[in-house]
């Protein structure tokens, strides 16, 4: 989960530092540097909401010790 927040960050970090100028100008490409922030942190939510249900079914299965 760690790798997934930080590759989520750098690539909020990348967007907005190549787009983040233009996107000063531009209401459209601000936009879309939204969009694509809320997208990331969207999917980082979901990954975490799986690996916590992961971990639940794994300790009911008994594969993993609580």
């Amino acid at each position: 989960m760690r790798d997934l927040r930080e590759s989520t960050d750098a690539l909020d970090e990348a967007t907005l530092s190549c787009l983040g100028h233009l996107a000063d100008q531009d209401s459209e490409l601000a936009e879309w540097v939204r969009a694509v922030t809320a997208h990331s942190r969207a999917v980082e939510a979901v990954v975490q909401r799986l690996e916590t249900t992961l971990k639940i079914t794994r300790m009911n299965a008994g594969l993993d010790p609580l």
